[in-house]
């Protein structure tokens, strides 16, 4: 946070969080995110027979939140320029994704850490 702390906010930012919290937001929209992460993906609109052909490049944008008051924090997957789909799991959960992501590509050779290379 860097402008003046609005009267609302009774709580000290994560040290992740990136937004500049204004007076007049709304109640729902009181939380805490940080600077997002872009992952250009090949991606599918749907499974299909020929999943080739229906392959297309997409911007993914994942970032981490939590609203005011709270302790659950979230991380969000998500098209950039649209809105669905989107997963919004918790910070756990997406650390259980990250670790049977990394099982799958090791089944084809490859570890989290060679791909994109």
């Amino acid at each position: 946070m860097k402008a003046l702390r609005p009267s609302w906010l009774n709580e000290d930012c994560p040290t992740w969080c990136v937004r500049e919290h204004r007076e007049q937001d709304r109640p729902d929209d009181r939380y805490h995110f940080s600077e997002a992460s872009t992952v250009p993906v090949i991606a599918f609109a749907e499974l299909s027979v020929d999943v080739a052909a229906s392959m297309h490049g997409l911007d993914l944008v994942v970032w981490v939140g939590r609203y005011l008051g709270e302790t659950l924090e979230w991380v969000v997957i998500e098209p950039a320029r649209e809105r669905d789909p989107h997963l919004i799991l918790s910070v756990e959960s997406a650390g259980f994704l990250r670790d049977k992501i990394g099982e799958q590509l090791s089944r084809t050779g490859r570890d989290s850490g060679e791909v994109g290379k």
